[in-house]
């Protein structure tokens, strides 16, 4: 018989090679399990039904027991707000800020560690999702009724997973063929006319097999134009759909496979609205288009040993896009028309050893031994016709191993070492370390630390894509050009993480630093207002951030969280260093959670306070800098019965917006004895550019008989 430690992880000893574990708790179904000697077994208990009775637990959404600084948002966290979408999923967490990368398109973008979302890792179970043409669009086009859980994970990661987190991993994981929910449907109904549809189904198939379905639509055809400028402040969505199918076979001792697909296809259409497409004062018919479609495959396969395993990881995709911008008779803005294919694909196989060594015959350290490689192809091309016509082609070949080793001393102390090495067709040969370490102390406090260099190929007009919404020519690099030029960072990172608690209030306070430095950088000099120059970093870049969180647990159903953020970002602007654009200096945020014991009822409020962000140079047409603001979000949820929920709420509820979103909404240039022309500019964002949000919303879940 053994008992668990405080953060639930239990060792046994066992002479058999196959051993019968019975797992039991205090006011929960036992649970009895058929596990081989040394093998690792996650168990989840559930409650007992007992009558008059309600059990809770208070779950920690930072992973204590995991090496890598993670934080885990589960289902509780995912329901704290609509979560149309990936991008909608952060407002309640200060680890990543989300905006507009401009007034035209409705392109989301996130902030994470103070760098721009480009150099998060962000990945669909652990294989490639949101890079390359997804980049655009890719977090939109993940709808929230259908995760199951993200883990957030900052600093650079396991060297496993991938090469690109500069800044961090971002994992979303699906709702599994296996889960409870034999049924979800989701209905959103948002101001401004947008109507969102959700279906997920699951069946098992056998004792082994189950599968998966789910279906997400999305329709708004309402125009929006509260600050009066002419132009939509969010494109039209005549059609959005989203389709998955996949299958589970699941073998406790044996082999284990996942297999499906995904396909999406969406269209925009914004620009002047239909009320000033025929106005005098305009005299043009300024238009933005775009339609992407996109299929999927994967395939993962598993087999466990006495004390190995093998992983077989599989992913591809491609995507097709095509964009307009501007005016068909170019009266009086630019004209762009954008085309975009890409086919990738990539396979990873993993091999996993781990070995226990004991004293007095009990186990103390733990090994694990993971080694692999893969390959990685991806074929892309990009073109821009116009008056700036522009190209990109690219074929990345890319081969790839690694090795990590994972050392651990009870639950005190892990330590995980890795090394990864690539040799790219463009680029050459990678060298990859990376390091995290956990330590608990004798007084409870756990510190957390890593080091690690990392890697991406750019995707320049992708990543510019928002900034086709203007009337600057672009100037490439020609060293970006030609493929001869990627990024490469050093990301250094510390945690600290300690509870206590005070009467019958709980604390837990939360303190993560991170520095990251470039080796190679792309730099987006936006400082002439004429031009958007794509140049190799010639000087410095760097980023550090700050964070400190207080989590209080007043009562078993009121938790408020308090959270402050400084990120500080700097890059050399043609021999000057400045701040990053667009990238607040720090961000201070609130968040309330109530729930009613029975659960019957959740209400959440969250207050973000934005510092100012830097703005690049308009010759005296814009300040140098954006004001301080805030923004409120709150929610409320009603379940009279298991399986149903009625959700009300509001977005950007004090209607702060930024004003004069874009520069000459006319297309007609200005210039007086100071300045040359300022021309059409809609991609200077840096806060909200409509007014408050309202939608309500209603969930219906059918559970298994057996769950």
């Amino acid at each position: 018989i053994t008992q668990s430690d405080s953060l639930g992880l239990a060792q046994w000893n066992g002479t058999d090679d196959k051993l019968e574990i019975v797992v039991s708790a205090l006011g929960y179904t036992s649970d009895t399990l058929n596990l081989f000697r040394d093998e690792y077994a996650k168990v989840i208990l559930y409650p007992e039904m007992l009558e008059s009775t309600v059990i809770q637990s208070r779950r920690n959404s930072r992973q204590l027991g995991v090496t890598l600084n993670t934080t885990l948002l589960d289902q509780g966290d995912l329901k704290k707000a609509a979560c149309c979408n990936l991008s909608e999923r952060f407002e309640t967490n200060n680890s990543v800020d989300v905006g507009y990368t401009d007034a035209i398109t409705g392109s989301k973008k996130l902030h994470m560690l103070g760098l721009d979302g480009k150099y998060a890792e962000i990945r669909f179970e652990g294989l490639s999702s949101i890079r390359g043409l997804n980049l655009l669009g890719g977090m939109i086009d993940v709808p929230g009724p259908f995760l199951h859980s993200i883990a957030l994970s900052k600093g650079s990661g396991s060297i496993v997973t991938g090469r690109e987190a500069i800044s961090g991993q971002i994992v979303y994981n699906w709702k599994p063929p296996d889960c409870d929910e034999r049924l979800h449907v989701n209905v959103y109904l948002g101001a401004y006319g947008r109507l969102e549809g959700n279906i997920l189904s699951t069946e098992k198939i056998s004792r082994r097999w189950s599968t998966l379905t789910s279906v997400h639509g999305m329709t708004n055809n309402r125009e929006m134009d509260n600050n009066g400028d002419g132009f939509l402040d969010l494109p039209k969505n005549p059609f959005h759909l989203n389709v998955m199918h996949r299958w589970k076979y699941f073998h406790k001792q044996k082999w284990r496979t996942q297999f499906g697909f995904d396909y999406s296809q969406m269209r925009l259409e914004g620009g002047l609205s239909s009320a000033y497409r025929e106005d005098s004062i305009y005299n043009a018919d300024y238009r933005y288009d775009q339609e992407s479609r996109r299929i999927a495959a994967f395939w993962k396969m598993g087999r466990l040993w006495d004390k190995w395993s093998m992983g077989f990881q599989n992913r591809f995709y491609f995507h097709d896009r095509k964009a307009f911008f501007g005016d068909n008779n170019q009266a009086l803005y630019s004209t762009r028309d954008y085309s975009g294919q890409e086919m990738f694909g990539e396979s990873k196989l993993i091999l996993e050893h781990f070995w226990n060594t004991t004293l007095n015959g009990e186990d103390l350290h733990s090994h694990t031994l993971k080694f692999g490689g893969g390959l990685l192809v991806d074929s892309l091309q990009e073109t821009v016709l116009g008056a700036n016509p522009l190209q990109q082609e690219r074929w990345e070949f890319n081969p790839y191993g690694f090795t990590e080793y994972t050392y651990e001393f009870n639950t005190s102390f892990a330590w995980i070492a890795g090394m990864r090495v690539e040799h790219h067709n463009l680029y050459g040969l990678y060298l990859l370390p990376r390091m995290n370490m956990r330590w608990t102390t004798p007084n409870e406090w756990i510190i957390k630390l890593s080091a690690g260099r990392s890697a991406r190929s750019p995707f320049i007009l992708t990543e510019a894509f928002g900034i086709f919404a203007s009337g600057r020519e672009f100037i490439i690099d020609p060293l970006i050009q030609n493929q001869q030029y990627d990024e490469r960072a050093w990301t250094y990172g510390a945690n600290l993480f300690k509870d206590f608690e005070v009467g019958n209030t709980t604390w837990e306070w939360v303190i993560d630093a991170y520095r990251t430095d470039f080796e190679r950088k792309i730099i987006f000099n936006a400082e002439n207002p004429s031009n958007l120059r794509i140049q190799t970093l010639q000087g410095k870049a760097f980023s550090y951030a700050l964070q400190m969180d207080l989590v209080t647990h007043w009562k078993e159903n009121l938790t408020s969280t308090t959270s402050f953020k400084t990120d500080q970002a700097f890059s050399d602007y043609d021999g000057n260093l400045l701040r990053d654009p667009y990238i607040p200096q720090w961000i201070l945020l609130k968040n309330i959670a109530y729930n009613l014991p029975s659960e019957k009822f959740r209400a959440d409020f969250t207050l973000t306070l934005r510092g100012p962000s830097r703005i690049p140079s308009t010759d005296n047409r814009r300040p140098e800098s954006s004001p301080t603001y805030a923004t409120i979000n709150a929610q409320v949820t009603y379940a009279p019965n298991i399986g149903h929920e009625l959700y009300i709420g509001g977005e950007n509820l004090n209607v702060f917006r930024q004003a004069n979103p874009i520069i000459r909404p006319d297309g007609i240039a200005q210039t007086d004895g100071n300045s040359p022309a300022t021309l059409f500019d809609a991609s200077m964002i840096w806060g909200p550019i409509f007014g408050p949000r309202l939608y309500l919303g209603y969930r219906y879940t059918l559970f298994r008989h057996d769950s």
